[in-house]
């Protein structure tokens, strides 16, 4: 009755859908499950980080927006309606600007964002602009692709892939 990925629902939830459906028989129990199989979804963590050149307003919403759209385009089936959230992080030295400013200019109007400030490690890259976005997607985890730009390549160079590199300067 139960598949593999059953394990990952809540069991509150599975109650609630035997409340609702009320399935009597296997069989029936089976389509209630196949059917909620169709529409269950996961939340991935989709990162991204990029540097600024230097803090001024437009410098930090330009080096988003290249971010963001690189975000978009190395991950073409993500769409705004299946963004959950997006937080933004900056390094101490960047407070002109909000970074989701960027995302706002880019029609983000729905999605939740927040920005804050990174703890400030000693010898932590400088100027740097972090996001994370939490992605409703039934894609598996290695199928998320995560975009590191220019000096920020070096935080997560297992994960700076191709997209990455192609824009490093």
């Amino acid at each position: 009755i139960f598949t593999a990925s059953w394990h990952r629902l809540p069991l509150a939830a599975l109650s609630r859908v035997e409340y609702i459906f009320k399935p009597k028989t296997r069989d029936q129990r089976s389509r209630v499950f196949d059917y909620l199989e169709d529409v269950y979804m996961s939340v991935r963590g989709l990162r991204g980080a990029t540097v600024a050149r230097e803090d001024r307003p437009e410098v930090i919403l330009t080096a988003t927006r290249e971010l963001l759209e690189a975000i978009l385009e190395a991950n073409p089936s993500l769409e705004l309606d299946d963004m959950a959230s997006a937080l933004f992080t900056v390094s101490a030295d960047l407070r002109s600007v909000y970074p989701a400013q960027a995302a706002r200019q880019m029609g983000w109007q729905l999605v939740p964002l927040m920005c804050a400030q990174e703890i400030p490690v000693p010898g932590s890259l400088e100027r740097c602009i972090r996001v994370l976005i939490h992605w409703n997607t039934n894609l598996p985890p290695e199928a998320v692709r995560h975009v590191y730009l220019h000096g920020a390549a070096s935080l997560r160079p297992d994960l700076a892939g191709e997209q990455s590199s192609q824009r490093r300067q």
